[in-house]
């Protein structure tokens, strides 16, 4: 998921990088719903939408750390 991040590397491809592990955390997290459940989707993509900066900074922080 992470495999293009580096310490190396400039902080705006590093950060393309996290936004794009967020955005798979969020894909995974909503999962998939039949046609009946799509409202509910809808309203899961939301919250997530509005989450991913916040999970992106919180996944950059982590990565240095390490």
């Amino acid at each position: 998921m992470l495999d293009s991040y580096s310490t190396k590397t400039d902080e705006e491809n590093n950060r393309v990088e996290v936004v794009k592990a967020a955005l798979d955390i969020a894909k995974a997290s909503v999962g998939s719903y039949d046609a009946a459940a799509a409202c509910r989707t809808d309203t899961e993509m939301q919250y997530v939408a509005q989450q991913i900066k916040a999970l992106a900074d919180a996944i950059e922080e982590a990565l240095k750390v390490s």
